[in-house]
């Protein structure tokens, strides 16, 4: 797994705590004031708005809890010298006369990056919901542009009356044809009524702006851009939208309870909210704050109007310490992160391993010493064989093992020669290790060899042996006419389980069998021996494969073909025959096997054929 993924792996968990803590708490504090519960899921999302970047950003906190268990010094393996580790990979050259029948390894199986995929559908999707939010905006951007400044005095006069008793600014009024009212805009925000405001009672139009400036003095517009925000990155995530939900209703109790508490009277601004979502059959689609927002939270907000005791009380300020409460939650979960090995701990690991290496000074350069070349002579040493070279790079990679199982450490240089010697070529350390893992024998290399396989790369090798192919299986096919060369071929073979017995069959029918591929598209399509014969035997013996895959595909019978013949029309191909069958022809109707060649151009030779 990529370190993208597993960073996103993170941050999701961590989001579903945060979201766990958040709705444990609001549980708790369900009594509290509608502003406390509000804060506490502004808190939520604002936390899971700016998750990304304090997970990357925090420095990484593991518990006792997630450390992994420590490992015994005996099952961790032993790095080799920091010569061996640094020296040129030794190449073998392969031999001259085997050079020519080299063949490509066995190419590795397709991978969907997952990792990939995975990242793009999320980017996707934060993109869309960005997009969404983006679109919205510019919409009651435009909307505020184009609509009527709030030319009627009454109006205006209202709402500065309203801002001044809440000690605000007025802020700007723009009225719109058909619009629910809404307050939009952070910096500069703007009040929106519709067109027909003009004519509401004064007490409507009253409760209606002392909402909306509720709203501008609450700062509501930037949380619903937080939350918005906050569902554009985990827009998979359920919790993410329930939160989103739960913080719209607490804000719009919230603003109900202020509006109450700055001097309106609790029936009469019931009733302007009931009178007001009367004229609207739709709620508002957007997050802006409005003052109407659907049926069912209509209902539950004036059921708290129109209820004393569902109203919550002064004792309820107890609970303020809710949202300071998820905080310190977030800032306990934020920090976690299991333990790992970060890239940058590499080269340290590394420098100490060198540093403590038997043989390497600290500060020393760790690349081998090279001694200056002997002066010619009759006893100078010879050069190390390549033999010797692959043995001395195969030990520097084997892994430390316990005392007890010694032999692994010194018969892998040994392996390497047995391998090489049933004909393995161009086998690289790791190569080498991967054919030992899989127990891969120098046997059975030699058997497929003697078999009659052309098998020289470690690649071929561990492909027949995982897939179970046997040499038996190899001169069983060989012997019943399909010459297997390529050990691909037999991986074929053997995967689709092609029996020999049907190779026999199709060549004693006169196919050609001489090829693996074609021979076993006619055993995955179901094609049978005796229908090729029956087919022979009919007047149309075939040997080409592709043809007849297609007389089995039309499923063009014998019977047709015989009766063709005994009509007299013989010496035809397998596409004659099969255009024939395909045009329902009646063998015994010649007059009818004119009028389909005469349509048809690639019969246009078999009125030839006809008698007469």
């Amino acid at each position: 797994m990529s370190a993208p993924v597993v960073h996103l792996t993170l941050i999701i968990l961590k989001a579903t705590a945060i979201l766990a803590a958040g709705a444990l708490l609001a549980g708790v504090g369900r009594r509290a004031p509608a502003w406390v519960l509000h804060a506490l899921w502004t808190a939520v999302l604002t936390a899971l708005m700016l998750l990304p970047v304090l997970h990357l950003a925090v420095p990484a906190r593991t518990p006792a809890w997630l450390r992994s268990p420590a490992v015994p010094e005996w099952a961790t393996p032993a790095l080799p010298h920091p010569s061996a580790v640094l020296a040129p990979p030794v190449e073998t050259a392969a031999p001259a006369d085997h050079a020519s029948d080299a063949r490509a390894p066995l190419p590795p199986y397709s991978r969907i990056p997952w990792d990939t995929v995975l990242l793009a559908v999320w980017a996707c999707g934060a993109v869309l919901v960005f997009v969404r939010v983006a679109a919205g905006a510019w919409r009651r951007r435009r909307i505020g542009e184009a609509a009527a400044a709030g030319e009627d005095d009454a109006c205006r006069e209202r709402l500065a009356r309203i801002a001044a008793r809440l000690g605000m600014r007025t802020p700007r009024l723009r009225m719109v044809r058909d619009a629910v009212p809404a307050t939009w805009g952070v910096l500069r925000p703007v009040i929106v009524l519709p067109v027909s405001a003009r004519e509401w009672p004064g007490d409507r139009l009253d409760a209606v702006l002392h909402h909306e400036l509720v709203h501008v003095r609450r700062r509501d517009a930037l949380w619903c851009g937080v939350a918005e925000c906050a569902c554009a990155l985990f827009w998979f995530h359920p919790g993410a939208w329930l939160a989103r939900r739960a913080a719209l209703r607490a804000q719009e109790q919230a603003a109900d309870d202020l509006v109450l508490r700055t001097g309106a009277e609790r029936f009469a601004y019931a009733r302007a909210l009931l009178e007001t979502a009367r004229l609207y059959a739709h709620p508002p689609a957007d997050a802006a704050p409005a003052f109407f927002r659907g049926r069912s939270e209509l209902a539950a907000r004036l059921r708290r109007l129109t209820d004393a005791a569902a109203m919550p009380n002064s004792g309820g300020r107890a609970l303020a310490a809710l949202p300071l409460a998820l905080v310190a939650a977030a800032g306990c979960i934020v920090p976690l992160r299991p333990a790992s090995v970060s890239p940058s701990s590499a080269p340290e690991a590394v420098a100490s391993v060198v540093a403590g290496h038997p043989g390497v000074e600290s500060g020393a350069d760790p690349s081998p010493e090279v001694p200056a070349p002997a002066a010619a002579s009759d006893h100078a040493d010879p050069l190390p064989s390549t033999d010797a070279a692959a043995s001395i790079a195969t030990t520097a990679l084997t892994p430390n093992v316990p005392a007890g199982d010694a032999r692994m450490a010194t018969d892998t240089p040994e392996y390497g020669r047995q391998l090489a010697a049933a004909g393995l070529q161009q086998m690289s350390a790791p190569a080498l290790q991967r054919l030992r893992n899989l127990g891969v024998t120098p046997a059975y290399v030699r058997e497929m060899r003697d078999a009659g396989l052309r098998l020289q790369l470690p690649a071929e090798a561990v492909s027949l042996w995982v897939q179970g192919v046997t040499p038996a299986f190899v001169r069983e096919v060989r012997g019943a006419g399909t010459p297997l060369d390529a050990p691909a071929d037999a991986v074929e073979l053997w995967i689709h389980k092609v029996p020999a017995a049907f190779i026999r069959e199709l060549a004693d029918a006169g196919v050609d069998v001489s090829r693996a591929g074609p021979v076993r598209v006619l055993h995955n399509h179901g094609v049978r021996p005796a229908y090729v014969r029956e087919l022979a035997r009919a007047g149309l013996p075939l040997r080409d494969p592709a043809q007849v895959l297609e007389m089995h595909i039309h499923k063009v019978p014998a019977e047709f073909v015989a009766a063709l013949g005994a009509t007299g029309l013989h010496g035809l191909t397998a596409r004659e025959a099969r255009r024939l069958h395909n045009f329902d022809v009646d063998p015994r109707n010649a007059a009818q096997i004119h009028t389909v060649s005469r349509y048809e151009r690639a019969l246009a030779r078999i009125p030839s054929l006809l008698p007469g």
